[in-house]
């Protein structure tokens, strides 16, 4: 070979090639080379940086015939204490094939404050309803969040609710509460239903220690909730 910078060390200069025409590891950078590493552009071995924005999983709640789901501590593996730490100031609940007790119903979301759960007209609810029927803003302040404003939610096994809610800063004494996310459900065929959810928790002095699921009327017959932490770094 010719144009190359010879190898000290290798016989002829050159690195061998395996099998398969590829150069081995061991010729291509210095460091310990295994499944874990890179190259670097320096030549070197190297352990990628943790990147920002992963989900850790905090705790798992399955629905049986349930009044409430109640996040206030975790129950992951390897988790332990308040659901609500300062280790995340962003959470992720995934809410997955949920069907109401009762049929026509809405969907809420309370949270806890000092141990208690707020049911007063702490909540601003404003969001953009996609429906195979036609389109709809839900706007208003409740003692809860609340997804539709009107019993629509279809209890028959084969819809069910499923969606994810995004919760900000749950512990800051300065701010508000902000919640995001999709709430998807069948507010009978033909009428399938994509929520767009903005949600706003008023009190800015309040910290946030728990969070609470449930329907307007009846209980949640099924489903499995879980709640996810967001990593700063």
């Amino acid at each position: 070979a010719s144009g190359g910078a010879a190898l000290p060390g290798v016989v002829g200069g050159y690195a061998p090639l395996s099998s398969g025409l590829l150069v081995p590891v061991g010729y291509l950078g210095s460091g310990t080379a295994d499944a874990t590493k890179f190259l670097r552009g320096d030549g070197t071995w190297a352990v990628p940086a943790a990147g920002g924005g992963g989900l850790v999983l905090l705790a798992q709640l399955t629905a049986a015939a349930s009044a409430t789901i109640d996040f206030t501590t975790r129950n992951a593996a390897g988790q332990s204490g308040a659901l609500i730490q300062s280790d995340y100031d962003d959470y992720l609940f995934k809410i997955i094939g949920v069907v109401p007790g009762t049929n026509a119903v809405d969907f809420y979301v309370r949270v806890s404050v000092g141990g208690a759960w707020d049911t007063a007209a702490n909540y601003v609810s404003n969001h953009y309803l996609q429906a195979t029927t036609g389109n709809v803003a839900v706007v208003g302040t409740w003692g809860e969040i609340r997804t539709r404003n009107n019993g629509e939610i279809q209890n028959g096994a084969a819809y069910g609710l499923s969606g994810h809610l995004e919760l900000f800063n749950p512990q800051s004494t300065t701010l508000g509460k902000r919640f995001g996310g999709n709430i998807r459900w069948s507010g009978g065929p033909p009428n399938w239903i994509n929520n767009i959810m903005d949600a706003y928790y008023t009190p800015s002095g309040s910290i946030i220690d728990g969070v609470r699921f449930l329907f307007s009327v009846g209980n949640i017959a099924s489903g499995i909730f879980r709640a996810y932490g967001i990593a700063k770094t």
